[in-house]
């Protein structure tokens, strides 16, 4: 039952996925900085396309998406610090994608920003556009499958919009849509063995990067059929 649909699921989507780096993120403090390292692991795979770009993702909000590197970027291993413009409390999932939206490395798991070890509110807002009144697409956990599978739809007007998928912790995709306006994408779990997984989606609507609420998705994690299956659609998934 799973391999079918994720059969006819392939022939409308691709999912895109590259397993390079190993992430570390720092904390984050309100006006304050982050830090953000990253080197291949001993097995070096798919290489990803640069420059890299780190993704702050507040929950319901719109993305900050910073370069991390240069275009001609030849080192794999190395670091940078990085202004952070979040809201002391707020929510948000960190993740490194490269030039063309492939995920890098796995996301961070849920964080909350730190309040300013300086008592500054001057960065406040600052990188943080507010998300439109009428959000142009929806986000829907699908029911009944035997792994945790998310829909997506947006307005007819909209063509081809990019989106990435995060899981907390996961690898970020990047899903190719094709000409339709919904798309339905199996996602990783958290935890092995769980009977759900949670996602965020960041939708770009041509200016900015809308990010969705974190949407539960229940499914059952455990079969390894499942994961198999699921390597014919994301490169690199394990």
């Amino acid at each position: 039952m799973v391999r079918s649909i994720l059969r006819a699921l392939a022939a409308g989507s691709l999912w895109i996925t590259v397993r390079s780096f190993e992430i570390d993120y720092g904390l984050g403090h309100q006006c304050g900085s982050i830090e953000i390292t990253w080197r291949p692991p001993v097995a070096f795979e798919t290489s990803p396309v640069f420059p890299l770009y780190l993704n702050l993702l507040p929950l319901n909000s719109t993305a900050i998406i910073q370069q991390i590197t240069e275009w001609n970027q030849s080192m794999q291993t190395g670091s940078t610090t990085l202004g952070f413009n979040l809201t002391s409390g707020t929510r948000y999932m960190a993740a490194v994608t490269d030039s063309v939206g492939n995920g890098v490395g796995r996301a961070s798991k849920m964080l909350m920003a730190l309040s300013s070890t300086s008592s500054s509110t001057s960065c406040v807002g600052q990188g943080v556009s507010s998300p439109p009144s009428s959000i142009p697409f929806t986000v829907s956990a699908i029911t009944g499958q035997t792994h945790p599978f998310l829909n997506i739809q947006w307005g007819s007007s909209i063509k081809q919009p990019p989106v990435r998928i995060f899981v907390p912790g996961q690898f970020p995709m990047n899903l190719v849509t094709s000409g339709s306006n919904s798309a339905t994408a199996p996602i990783p779990c958290e935890q092995a063995s769980a009977n759900a997984s949670r996602a965020l989606v960041a939708f770009g609507d041509g200016k900015q990067f809308l990010t969705s609420p974190l949407t539960t998705v229940p499914g059952v994690c455990s079969p390894i059929s499942v994961q198999q299956d699921m390597s014919t659609l994301f490169i690199g998934y394990p």
